[in-house]
């Protein structure tokens, strides 16, 4: 079944709602005070040309607010991850290349943060999906919370995120991390169902990288180092 358009619905009832006013009550007002036929036909013209031009008004203002609003939604979908409200793909890597190229430019420094989630696989398989989306929803919340005003959180993929944080040396990103970490352990205490782990890699500028896709790679290398280390730790399958 079709989804009913609720704004153009809106502007609809508005207009007719209007209309039924205008015809019961407007021919009231005329006959009560126009006693001659000619008088009447011209109050009846001028009753027209006015309900066109208040309602043409009264569209155009509802038209163009409907229209607002829709752009609006058009473009947080454009540039959000729709289940984690964290910065989607293209957005996000957008955003890199832009800081990218200012910061290196500048030579200021400028870190990645290549974050996936431990175990989500086995979370679906055993707990099934919906908890398992849950699970990265509570990751991406933990790592929006837990940088700084002037950093971005992108969702590149199923269960992986890279944080971007521009003035930020790789010192201040492993910090970063380390706040990550304990956050997610006291997510861990309140929610013992599953287990909220993520394995990290980090790359900066001061490396001097060329491109961004090197600096992704990069980071993308040692974060596959510490889920590997992970796995070992845990006793988990590969």
């Amino acid at each position: 079944m079709k989804k009913i358009n609720l704004g153009a619905l809106k502007i609809v009832l508005v207009y007719v709602i209007l209309s039924i006013a205008w015809i019961f009550y407007s021919d009231i007002f005329i006959v009560k005070y126009a006693n001659q036929r000619a008088f009447f036909v011209k109050i009846s013209i001028f009753k027209g040309f006015f309900f066109i031009f208040i309602t043409a008004v009264l569209l155009y203002v509802l038209i163009k607010r409907e229209t607002e609003r829709r752009i609006k939604i058009w473009k947080y979908f454009a540039t959000y991850d729709i289940m984690t409200g964290a910065y989607n793909r293209n957005a996000g890597l957008e955003i890199l290349e832009k800081i990218f190229e200012k910061h290196k430019k500048e030579n200021k420094d400028l870190s990645i943060i290549y974050a996936d989630i431990n175990n989500l696989k086995q979370v679906n398989d055993t707990l099934g999906h919906h908890e398992g989306d849950r699970l990265i929803i509570n990751v991406a919340d933990v790592l929006k919370k837990n940088i700084r005003s002037s950093d971005y959180v992108v969702r590149i993929g199923g269960d992986e995120f890279l944080i971007i944080l521009p003035n930020c040396n790789s010192l201040k990103a492993e910090n970063i991390i380390i706040r990550i970490k304990e956050a997610l352990k006291e997510l861990n205490l309140k929610n013992q169902k599953v287990d909220h782990s993520v394995s990290f890699g980090v790359a900066s500028l001061e490396d001097f990288y060329k491109t961004t896709d090197e600096m992704i790679a990069f980071a993308d290398m040692m974060m596959y180092k510490d889920k590997k280390n992970y796995k070992e730790i845990n006793l988990q399958p590969a």
